[in-house]
């Protein structure tokens, strides 16, 4: 390419795309229990990432599912439901619940409680980190219901957590350079 601004363009463009990717972090999915409502547990992103949907390992595939989050850790606000948010309430679909995407930023923690309206969800005794390139789970403890009432230590979710990674501001800038490149390059050619 000739022109350093297309260039500059088509790199922008595809350099951003390229940052981005779906990712997944499963924790230990042969389980040795079942009977817990709600499973808390902490996600800190390694890289930035926006948490997108749950596998869940609840009694039936199709369970009705609560997910909460909070900024920083879920641990001593087990019972506290004033500082959760309520992402969704919906049913999961072969095991899998959507959420509203929550964006994690590179280096912070979020605590989640996904809690099984329907029935209880399987879980792993123990308190356990499982970690990949962009994500680090870390967790957690169990809950009956009603929700945020009794909790169990040392229960860790059985499931996936899936995400999309969120490309670092240095990709947004170039995209946005190269588009202001190429705004520039068709105000000249206008203007001739």
């Amino acid at each position: 390419m000739k022109n350093p601004v297309v260039t500059l363009l088509f790199t922008a463009i595809f350099g951003f795309a390229a940052g981005a990717h779906a990712g997944s972090l499963s924790t230990e999915l042969s389980t040795s229990n079942g009977g817990r409502e709600g499973m808390f547990f902490d996600l800190t992103a390694i890289n930035s990432v926006s948490i997108t949907s749950f596998d869940v390992s609840p009694s039936s595939q199709s369970d009705s599912f609560s997910i909460y989050y909070k900024s920083g850790s879920y641990s001593g606000f087990e019972t506290d439901p004033s500082a959760w948010t309520l992402n969704t309430t919906s049913n999961a679909v072969g095991g899998v619940v959507s959420i509203t995407p929550v964006t994690i930023m590179a280096g912070s923690s979020y605590g989640w409680y996904v809690f099984d309206n329907s029935d209880s969800m399987n879980y792993n005794d123990g308190f356990s980190v499982y970690s990949n390139a962009d994500l680090s789970f870390s967790g957690g403890k169990g809950d009956y219901s009603p929700q945020f009432s009794d909790t169990l230590a040392d229960r860790v979710f059985a499931g996936t957590i899936n995400y999309t990674s969120v490309p670092e501001p240095a990709s947004a800038a170039l995209l946005g350079a190269g588009l202001l490149g190429l705004g520039m390059v068709r105000r000249r050619r206008a203007v001739r």
